[in-house]
């Protein structure tokens, strides 16, 4: 078999299809390939060992060796072939060829195998004829490849490897040009249940009757090449003829086999298979408990986010408006401490003035109209202070009137975070789309409570900025307070000072 034609289903050894009973894949007790393979191919060996004891062998495309060996065992001498040098040289005596062009005499063996190689190759009839020339006129031949009718066309199955398959009649029929006679075997997996007469002596009497199982579920699955209601018995799998110049040499043999494994790898096989999904059945479950609990507290920890970023953006705002009224009541404060300079100046100015005034009193009695005059003059200025003192109280109900506005915005943002609320809810749709990338949310979560435990942090300190604030704004009202009270009372103190008779 090519090197490079060759990787299906067995056992791979280096580049090429090898099957080998023997070994294993890791970490399984069973067969690469498994029960099916061993079935299919050591039944192959063990019948031409059964129909060729102590024959001289030819085994082409020997793979691994292992029906060399079977034969060997069985008293033949076997001469193992296989383009792989490796393989060559593991079944020595080998011979590393193609099978296409072997360099070996006419006529040299009595029995010659090959078993599942020419479908590897795109001119399956060169290794046919090869075949016919190597075969002793009184020999046998053994080849087998795959019937494509079940083994690819029913089954559905496509082995990349394959090149060339064939079906019943153009097997027969490339036979047929290279050999006077031959006789068609078929071979098919076939599970079922055996019953035997133990005293019996004659394995022939064994299998008096194959009985076809009619009770079978019609749900239950079946091999891909089998069709319930026309298979009553196993349909070939496998093409496998006897091939011989001489039809006496086909007349004697008695070619009808049954392969049995004492081990029942095959049950035991579906057994573990059984018990395996089962296990995974209940791993898939608890996966999607754990899975479920990671989006419940995925959920939570997104509620608890939103419930958060909405407590910290109504901080900020707050912060927003406590920091514009605090520069507010400032700027205020510096404007009243300016025009309680100005009174203390013109106070000052008007107590020397009326100083002024006594001393020149005894001597400007002549002036005392102009005295009344100047005295009107300071009434208008009271007045006028008056006015002043009037707007400054407008100005303290503008205060109390945006603090107001403030609350009503307050109580605006309650509102909007009720829309907000009532818009999460529509978010729902959203959130079952999200439930794909629960993997990927699920290390964002950790992530998520990192950023939540900073943004209680910082709502912490965002909230005492806001006491701080309060308490500089209540410490500016109290300021401004007292500069009104002090105002009041030294202009009272003035006017008393201006008007002895009052």
């Amino acid at each position: 078999m090519s090197r490079d034609d060759a990787r299906t289903r067995g056992g791979l050894r280096g580049e090429a299809e090898r099957f080998v009973p023997d070994d294993t894949a890791a970490g399984s007790a069973q067969p690469a390939g498994g029960a099916q393979m061993r079935y299919e191919h050591l039944h192959r060996y063990a019948l031409a060992a059964a129909l060729g004891a102590r024959r001289r062998f030819l085994d082409i495309g020997c793979g691994a060796g292992y029906g060399a060996q079977m034969l060997r065992r069985a008293g033949c001498e076997v001469l193992a072939l296989d383009i792989d040098r490796e393989c060559a040289r593991g079944a020595a005596p080998g011979v590393q060829a193609r099978a296409e062009r072997l360099p070996l005499d006419d006529a040299a063996f009595e029995r010659v195998i090959c078993f599942e190689t020419i479908e590897h190759v795109r001119a399956p009839e060169e290794i046919v004829a090869e075949i016919a020339r190597v075969t002793a006129p009184d020999g046998l031949a053994f080849v087998s490849t795959p019937n494509r009718r079940l083994y690819s066309q029913r089954s559905g199955h496509h082995n990349p490897f394959h090149l060339r398959e064939l079906d019943r009649d153009e097997f027969e029929a490339m036979l047929g040009r290279h050999f006077s006679h031959f006789r068609l075997l078929a071979q098919s997996p076939w599970a079922g249940s055996w019953i035997r007469d133990d005293g019996a002596t004659d394995d022939a009497t064994r299998l008096l009757r194959i009985l076809r199982d009619a009770s079978a579920p019609t749900t239950a699955p079946s091999a891909p090449w089998c069709t319930a209601g026309e298979d009553a018995l196993p349909q070939p799998l496998y093409l496998f003829e006897l091939c011989a110049h001489e039809e006496r040499t086909l007349a004697s043999l008695q070619a009808e086999s049954v392969f049995h494994d004492p081990r029942q790898a095959l049950l035991g096989e579906l057994i573990a298979s059984g018990l395996a999904t089962a296990d995974r059945n209940l791993e898939l479950e608890s996966a999607r408990l754990h899975a479920r609990q990671i989006e419940e507290e995925l959920e939570q920890s997104r509620q608890r986010c939103a419930r958060l970023e909405e407590h910290v953006a109504n901080v900020e705002e707050r912060e927003q408006e406590a920091t514009a009224r605090a520069r507010a009541l400032a700027a205020h404060a510096r404007n009243v401490e300016a025009d309680g300079e100005r009174w203390r100046e013109r106070a000052e100015s008007l107590e020397t003035h009326a100083h002024n005034l006594e001393e020149r009193a005894s001597a400007a009695r002549r002036r005392a109209r102009e005295l009344e005059t100047h005295a009107a003059n300071t009434e208008q200025l009271t007045r006028a202070a008056r006015e002043r003192a009037a707007s400054l109280e407008a100005h303290s109900a503008n205060l109390e009137a945006e603090i107001a506005t403030a609350r009503a915005r307050v109580e605006a943002i309650e509102e909007h975070s009720h829309n907000v609320e009532t818009h999460r809810d529509g978010l729902s749709q959203h959130v079952v789309n999200l439930e794909a990338r629960i993997e990927a949310t699920d290390a964002r979560r950790g992530e998520l409570e990192t950023h939540a435990a900073h943004l209680e942090e910082r709502s912490r300190n965002l909230e005492a900025q806001a006491t701080a604030l309060k308490a500089e704004s209540e410490a500016a009202h109290a300021r401004l307070a007292a500069l009104l009270a002090a105002r009041w009372v030294r202009l009272g103190i003035r006017l008393r000072l201006l008007d002895p008779k009052g």
